[in-house]
Parts: C-alpha cells; structure tokens; sequence
C-alpha cells in the first residue's frame, strides 16, 4: 500500500516534469513535453479515477508553482484532460483511431476555448503578436542558416520571401495545432501499449497491428473538400482548404508510415535499414510528401491487401452459411 501511494504521487510529478521541460531544458525538453499525459494515464488505469483526477490535480499544482496560474489551466485542458480521456477511451476499449481522435479534439477544443476566455486582445492584435514572433524566428533561422554554411541563394530566398512566409505560417496555425495534439494523443496511446505489454496489471489497450491500420474510407471526403476550398480565389476558403489538408495529409502520412513499416515485417528486414529509411523521410521533405499520397491512394490500390484478404472472409462465411 505504501508502494502505491508512492507511485501515485511520483507519476503526477513525473507528468509536471514532463511539461515543464519544454521550458528549461534546450532541444530535448521539447521531445520529452509531449509525454506528460502518459504518468496522469498510468495513474488513472492503476488505480482509479479518483487517482487519476488527484494526480492531475497535483501536476497542475506543481506546475503552477512553478510557472504560475494560466499555465496550470492550460496544463490541466490540454494535457491532463487528454489523458483522462485516453484512459476513458481504453477502458471502453473503442479502439485506437475514435480514442486517439476523440482525446485529440477534446484537449484541443478545451484549450482553445480557455484562450478565448482569458484573451483579452482582439483577433486582429492576436494577428499581429503571432506574425512578429514567426518574423523573429524566421530571422533567426536565417543567422543559423549562415553561420551553418547554407548557400547564399537559398537565404536570399528565405530573406526576399520572408514577409509572405510569416503571414502563411500564422494561418496555418489551427492545422499545425490539430497536428499537434493528434501526434501527442497517439504517441501517447502507443507508448502506453507498450508499457501494458510489460506491466500486464494495466487496462488492456486496442491490440490492432499497427502495420494494418488504416483510416476510415470517408476521410477522402475531407481531402476532397480542403483541396477544393484551397483552390478557391477567395483568401478565407484558401486558408480553410489549406489547415484541412494539413491534417487530413498527416492522417495519410501515417497511414504510408503503416505500409512502410508492414513491408519492413513482411520482409524482415534488418533495424539499421530501418532506421536509415525513417532518417531518409525526416531530412527529405518530398519523402514524406510521398509517403503522404501513398497513404491516401492506399484506398484504391490497397498495397498490403488486407482489404482484399476483408472481403474473401465475408464471402467465404456468406457460403458456408
């Protein structure tokens, strides 16, 4: 019993650790952040939700302490309350793509709501604030680039085109968003699963082979819609079209990184190949542009057949009955 009161109280320190990291510690902290929800999440399938709310309190304590009020609240809508959620979600044992999405737009929705209340400027002042900080670190990115050696006529580009770069960029700031918060709820999900393969006392997780996920048929729906919204000649609809397809192209990119990694198993191949072809997307943007279409023209072409494999079943059953 002491054990657990132990660890019921490390893992919501852990989770503000976690979060507070992003503030003062360089490059890493910014890798670790994302996990915050992960100690809430442990905490609320060990023990409870009774724990679970405790436990998010405490992080949101400790967090305020540290940094004060507003980003406690705004610790406790985004990432403690993905966390609740998840745990919901793998406790009714909904499946990984309605618990990731459903924990994502919950978190999100709550934490925009909470800027809505506490902002005091206008949209228009709001605007201008985010433009200078994008034009700052464009300006620094264009320092770096020098002092790194990157030819000149690519910082020139960068420089020339600065103005038009910054402006996209803020709009483009509610896709980013999404993007955001649906990578934190699913890297979330999968590293809990790991973790339960391990420590079996946890809540069973969605036990789907990844390699064979896919995301729902009706999603091209939404492809088709931003892509004709982006097409528009009205700026409003453009910068609609455009923040759908940001999400919608990460989904699909997800789904390619599926298919990747089902032909890797397939083949069995080894782990520095892997991990060579995984660099290889990270530094070539026009990879995971491929990889993106791939995912989505996984619809019709269906490159690990397991649709296919779907359909025989159906078929074989409506015969043998």
């Amino acid at each position: 019993m002491g054990s657990a009161s132990v660890r019921g109280v490390a893992a919501p320190i852990l989770s503000a650790l976690f979060f507070l990291s992003m503030f003062f510690v360089p490059v890493l902290g910014s890798l670790i952040n994302p996990f915050a929800p992960l100690p809430i999440l442990y905490v609320l399938l060990r023990y409870g939700l009774v724990a679970g709310l405790f436990g998010a309190l405490l992080s949101a304590i400790v967090v305020g302490a540290v940094l004060g009020a507003k980003v406690s609240a705004f610790y406790l809508l985004s990432y403690a309350l993905m966390a609740m959620v998840l745990g919901g979600m793998i406790k009714k044992q909904v499946g990984i793509t309605t618990a990731v999405a459903v924990a994502a737009a919950l978190s999100m929705a709550a934490t925009g709501l909470f800027f809505v209340a506490v902002g005091s400027s206008s949209a228009a002042e709001v605007y201008t604030f985010m433009l200078k900080i994008v034009q700052q670190m464009i300006n620094e990115s264009v320092d770096t680039y020098r002092k790194a050696g990157v030819p000149a006529d690519q910082v020139d580009f960068l420089v020339q085109n600065a103005g038009d770069i910054s402006r996209w960029m803020v709009r483009i700031l509610p896709g980013a968003a999404a993007v955001a918060y649906f990578l934190m709820s699913l890297s979330n999900y999968i590293f809990y699963r790991y973790l339960q393969k391990r420590w079996t006392y946890l809540a069973p997780a969605d036990t789907l082979d990844t390699t064979r996920w896919s995301p729902p048929e009706q999603m091209v729906f939404a492809f088709i819609l931003g892509l004709g919204l982006a097409l528009v000649a009205n700026s409003l609809a453009r910068i609609v079209g455009v923040n759908i397809l940001i999400v919608v192209m990460l989904v699909y990119f997800t789904t390619g990184c599926c298919i990747i990694q089902f032909w890797f198993e397939k083949f069995k191949l080894p782990n520095f190949l892997r991990m060579t072809v995984y660099i290889l997307l990270l530094l070539q943007p026009f990879l995971m542009a491929g990889i993106a279409g791939m995912g989505l023209f996984d619809l019709w072409f269906d490159f690990r057949k397991i649709r296919r494999k779907a359909g025989a079943k159906e078929e074989d059953n409506g015969t043998d009955t």
